[in-house]
């Protein structure tokens, strides 16, 4: 199926809805910059590899923004397709674009999990009559050899790498969620749940995490993931440390049965809007930098030494590829 073939298969499917755009961006449900293969749907959709980029596709037409580091690249790529290259800085924004495509009372759909809470706010305002549909996912209709979701198991980090064990670093996140008088934080960044957990991965090329969530409480931590990545090594140590393990499908649930007046501390640049509106109206958010992100912030010896060793080994090997 070519580019062109895909973008008449996804306009059949906005007719369903009377959808006059439908957004793709570059993101997974905990809104990462590198993504693993099985959320490339803008790759797919656009046949531009850039790491960066967003998809519109309207009833008519279809465009692409990207960042010049891949002006030449998108442009090269995009030959062909019928989707227009707009050059981020420098030619009409995505915003003023649908603006301009779709009417004043028009539907504009995207997957709202990989949508964030933050984006989805900055899109409401700037479309302002214009309908926000966020439950259509109609890539996953059209791509039938889509690649399957990351599988390979995950590792734990010894405290001699990471410098402080699970339970030291729930017993700071809790004295914060105190501090705050939060009752519940739900972290969706991976970077996160794997420095909170110890936890390391393959499911991102070049970056070592899982995909995964955590919502944590003065009497409950617990981890959401696949359960097949999970090895005995990682059971014993979340175990041991008072985190119950749930399937990674399981995070929705979790956030419905938050009691209604309880307070969920969350970071709306990570968090995705379908899974900020399963929590009930009447609990309280308050919203700011994951905790987890402030404590890593202040670097442990441990992770000071290992920092250190590790711009050591860059340094040599640069010198090596310079000789």
């Amino acid at each position: 199926m070519t580019i062109t073939e895909r973008l008449q298969a996804l306009r059949k499917h906005m007719a369903k809805r009377d959808l006059e755009a439908y957004i793709i961006p570059t993101a997974d449900p905990h809104q990462s910059e590198y993504v693993p293969d099985f959320y490339k749907t803008r790759v797919f959709m656009s046949g531009f590899t850039g790491s960066a980029g967003t998809l519109v596709v309207t009833r008519n037409g279809a465009g692409l923004w990207t960042d010049s580091r891949y002006f030449l690249q998108a442009e090269e790529q995009l030959k062909g397709s019928g989707i227009t290259l707009y050059r981020m800085g420098i030619d009409q924004k995505m915003d003023d674009f649908l603006r301009e495509n779709v009417s004043p009372f028009g539907k504009i759909g995207f997957d709202g999990m990989c949508f964030s809470v933050s984006r989805y706010r900055e899109l409401a305002k700037a479309m302002g009559k214009r309908i926000l549909v966020i439950d259509v996912d109609y890539v996953s209709d059209i791509w039938t050899d889509r690649p399957a979701l990351p599988s390979k198991p995950a590792f734990f980090l010894d405290k001699a790498y990471s410098g402080a064990t699970i339970e030291e670093k729930l017993r700071i996140l809790r004295f914060m969620l105190r501090d705050r008088e939060c009752d519940y934080t739900f972290i969706s960044g991976l970077d996160d749940v794997a420095y909170l957990y110890n936890l390391r991965g393959y499911d991102v090329e070049d970056t070592p995490v899982v995909l995964s969530y955590a919502l944590v409480s003065e009497e409950e931590a617990k981890l959401f993931v696949q359960q097949d990545k999970i090895t005995p090594e990682i059971i014993k140590n979340l175990a041991e440390a008072g985190v119950e393990i749930l399937d990674y499908e399981a995070i929705a649930p979790a956030l419905e049965e938050i009691a209604g007046q309880k307070i969920v501390y969350l970071d709306p640049e990570y968090t995705s809007i379908t899974l900020y509106r399963c929590l009930r109206e009447n609990v309280k958010i308050q919203q700011g930098t994951n905790l987890t992100s402030l404590m890593k912030a202040i670097k442990n010896e441990t992770e000071i030494r290992n920092m250190k060793e590790a711009y050591i080994k860059d340094g040599v090997a640069l010198m090596k590829f310079f000789n």
